[in-house]
């Protein structure tokens, strides 16, 4: 193998890595509304980004058999441009008295310059009270 044949292996995988990083990261919540509760899943980006809101953005809920949405998946359509992110709430009073919420949020940023694009992959849980 040459030198420059290992020299490009070592920059891809280095490109690669560095793809790994998110440049965004999800202030998700969760409060009472009435019997409901309504979620929150807002989109905070680093300096010098800014939220690509054209993009397929989604949101995937992995609820637990004691909490009901309409819908477990959103997608771009339902992306509130304005908080930036998703809301989503309960369709029924929760049966269990509270919980944990998992969800994985792919969201997407570019550089302010937009040179650059991101896909941020961005998984956690959020913790939940019945009212």
């Amino acid at each position: 193998m040459s030198i420059a044949t290992l020299l490009l292996a070592a920059t891809l995988a280095t490109a690669q890595a560095a793809d790994k990083k998110t440049h965004s990261q999800v202030d998700a919540r969760a409060e009472v509304a009435g019997d409901l509760v309504k979620f929150s899943f807002k989109v905070n980006v680093a300096d010098g980004l800014h939220l690509n809101k054209d993009a397929p953005w989604s949101l995937k809920l992995q609820p637990a058999v004691d909490i009901e949405f309409k819908q477990n998946k959103l997608g771009r359509t339902e992306l509130d441009e304005a908080l930036p992110g998703f809301s989503v709430q309960t369709v029924t009073k929760p049966k269990a008295a509270k919980g944990t919420l998992p969800y994985t949020l792919t969201a997407f940023v570019c550089t302010d310059d937009k040179k650059l694009c991101y896909r941020d992959v961005l998984q956690g849980e959020v913790a939940w009270q019945r009212p």
